[in-house]
């Protein structure tokens, strides 16, 4: 495994020394919208966008850039393209690796940029969370040994959503916090990694498994491998073909994309409180939920699928499009009976959240 990571890490480093790359300026953001940026930027392909605000991790909090880099790579490029997805990993710091020059992370970030991506970990992650059918069709569980629990990942008479969910019990991860299911009572994530690499019985998905939980500490690196192991990845050839999201029209506020404010962002957390308040169509279509808090949370999964986890070179396949399908309907507050509705509202209602928005933009930066 360090020997595969090696190789990627000295190809990236020897093919950065030719790489030509435009003087980058890096952007007069904070830290946490740099971040946001950044990854929307990489899903989008706005390369200039991506770069500049990477250089400014780069220099301010670097930990945060290699953070945030791995998280997009497994939540939005996906690892079709295995040998990108082991390149990001290979130059992530450690302890034994010290941090690579600008000139590698720039190469990698165009590299993420221009890649075709798959956002098919990340939906499963969604779907074993949110999707009710696929978590009651799992009763009893809870209640198997470890070895008899790990069988769900291998039986075909289980769907990969349930898969998914039995190895993210299994190992542990994100879970038992607040709003995230409870861990299987046997959990062990060294023991369920052991089980992996007998499973998997590749050396490279191996290595982007086990090194993708060291950095994320999530499940998504489960996700990507189950979905790329059991053959519904698309493999890049030159015969696949990809696609560009629908998006609203973007709209700048002191030259930043109102994009890059999402519902992570405090700025875009307002924003989207307020929508719920004041956008008409958008608050009748929430009437349903009781709670204002429930109400924001319901557009705030609506609002990442219409506009934050958008991309410009998504990978086409039915399968893919089956999960994006699925996850517009399953979430915090929606089911498939009021989705549709709560959609619809908030594109009616777009112009004016983007007043909205564009106000408590300008008040920040006034401030």
């Amino acid at each position: 495994m360090d020997e595969v990571l090696a190789h990627y890490r000295m190809e990236a480093i020897s093919h950065s020394k030719n790489y030509e790359t435009a003087q980058t300026q890096s952007l007069d953001l904070d830290r946490h919208t740099a971040a946001s940026l950044m990854q929307k930027s990489i899903r989008r392909s706005e390369r200039r966008l991506a770069l500049g605000s990477a250089k400014l991790l780069y220099e301010i909090e670097p930990r945060r850039l290699w953070r945030r880099l791995i998280t997009t790579v497994f939540e939005d490029v996906g690892i079709a393209d295995q040998d990108l997805a082991l390149t990001a990993l290979s130059l992530a710091p450690t302890r034994t690796h010290k941090p690579v020059e600008w000139a590698v992370v720039s190469m990698l970030v165009e590299n993420l940029c221009s890649a075709k991506k798959t956002q098919r970990a990340n939906h499963l992650v969604q779907l074993a969370h949110f999707d009710s059918h696929e978590i009651l069709s799992m009763c009893g569980f809870d209640g198997l040994s470890f070895e008899r629990a790990v069988e769900w990942i291998e039986k075909e008479t289980t769907t990969l959503v349930q898969k998914v969910r039995a190895a993210w019990l299994l190992s542990a991860l994100e879970t038992g916090r607040k709003s995230e299911p409870v861990a299987h009572p046997q959990a062990d994530l060294i023991k369920l990694r052991e089980y992996f690499h007998q499973f998997l019985n590749s050396t490279e998905l191996s290595t982007i498994l086990d090194i993708g939980i060291k950095l994320t500490k999530s499940s998504l690196p489960f996700a990507a491998v189950l979905a790329s192991h059991l053959g519904s990845s698309a493999r890049p050839t030159h015969k696949l073909s990809f696609g560009s999201d629908l998006v609203p029209p973007a709209r700048s506020t002191w030259k930043i994309p109102n994009w890059a404010f999402d519902q992570y962002t405090r700025t875009g957390k307002r924003s989207l409180a307020r929508a719920a308040r004041e956008c008409a169509d958008v608050s009748a279509s929430l009437t349903g939920l009781k709670e204002h808090s429930s109400k924001v949370q319901a557009l705030q999964w609506v609002h990442f699928e219409i506009e934050s986890g958008c991309l410009k070179k998504r990978i086409e396949c039915p399968s893919d499009r089956n999960l994006l399908k699925r996850v517009r309907s399953n979430g915090p507050g929606l089911t498939p009976a009021n989705a549709q509705s709560i959609y619809q509202a908030f594109y009616s209602d777009w112009e004016q959240f983007e007043e909205i928005r564009c106000s408590e933009i300008a008040s920040v930066f006034v401030d």
